[in-house]
């Protein structure tokens, strides 16, 4: 019996302590590096070394200036962003709430191309103006 509630108790201190905290990340994703939790809104940019500008515009849109943006569907949070897509690349996507989407950009036509991921946490909502942004997790650079 007491082997029987040894085990149990073991079983879910492993269960607790590889889940999610509670700010809703996975542990692996808060240990990655470069990644930062942002408010996009219609007046501000994230700037990623020069070469990226990642911002918000209505009706609900994710938009790159100098680049080029691409999703990778529902996604668990930004760890599940593994991969760069082949295909879909546009400079603006409809922002999905629980979704990844991978931006590329680069300065000059002979550099190599430069890449974050991103994943959209929740949408910012005004009780007077609706949707007025988003809350994202960027991680850049990102080399899958």
């Amino acid at each position: 019996m007491k082997k029987a509630l040894l085990s149990l108790a073991l079983f879910a201190l492993v269960a607790v302590g590889c889940g999610k905290d509670e700010g809703g990340e996975s542990k692996y994703e808060s240990e990655l590096e470069g990644v930062v939790t942002i408010g996009l809104d219609q007046n501000t940019y994230y700037t990623m070394s020069g070469t990226l500008d990642l911002t918000w515009r209505n009706p609900d849109n994710l938009y790159a200036y100098w680049g080029e943006i691409a999703s990778v569907g529902k996604v668990s949070g930004l760890a599940g962003v593994k991969s760069i897509p082949t295909a879909g690349w546009a400079p603006r996507l409809a922002c999905e709430v629980g979704h990844g989407y991978v931006m590329r950009g680069r300065r000059t036509l002979d550099e190599p191309y430069v890449y974050a991921r991103i994943y959209v946490v929740e949408r910012v909502v005004s009780k007077a103006w609706g949707v007025v942004g988003v809350k994202v997790r960027v991680q850049y650079p990102f080399a899958p």
